[in-house]
């Protein structure tokens, strides 16, 4: 089974959608404890599912992230949780990272880290669920494009990828 690294914002786009289970169910999700904490805040949405996720394993929290020795302006200017999983990454604890930060997407493109967003996880989880149909995949990618907050090339580049792209995703 595949490890992804998670952040809130996609972890939350994911559970408000619906999607959140069949991601459990074919990846080992595992996040930063700083993400961890950006998940669980009480009032927040699905705030208490989190909790109950983290308490029974359903997603590792990794240990807090030491600061690195060498300087990373790029990295270091992001919200604590995208920094940690990319930092995290590089050290080995993923296969890719899920996030939805597009300053975090920029900086993993530049330096060829695999990640995808969470437009795509529906399209990556029917290739590996024949019973996703595509009215299913297309309705869950409309339903995130609508709760998150994407430049337009982002929605255009999650249709447009084919198959061979999303292959080194799939569980």
């Amino acid at each position: 089974m595949k490890t992804i690294l998670v952040d809130s914002s996609s972890a939350i786009l994911l559970y408000k959608c619906g999607w959140l289970d069949a991601t459990l169910d074919h990846f080992l999700l595992v996040t930063p404890q700083a993400v961890s904490r950006e998940m669980t805040v009480p009032g927040h949405p699905g705030a208490a599912r989190f909790k109950r996720i983290f308490d029974r394993g359903g997603i590792q929290i990794l240990p807090a992230d030491s600061a690195d020795a060498k300087r990373d302006d790029a990295l270091n200017a992001m919200g604590a949780g995208e920094s940690a999983c990319i930092r995290h990454f590089l050290r080995g604890a993923g296969d890719f990272i899920l996030l939805d930060d597009g300053r975090a997407a920029a900086y993993c493109r530049a330096r060829k880290i695999p990640y995808v967003n969470a437009l795509l996880m529906p399209r990556i989880l029917a290739l590996a669920d024949d019973a996703i149909g595509p009215p299913a995949v297309a309705d869950a990618m409309a339903r995130i494009y609508a709760l998150g907050r994407y430049a337009r090339w982002v929605w255009d580049d999650a249709r447009r990828l084919n198959e061979a792209a999303l292959a080194p995703f799939r569980p």
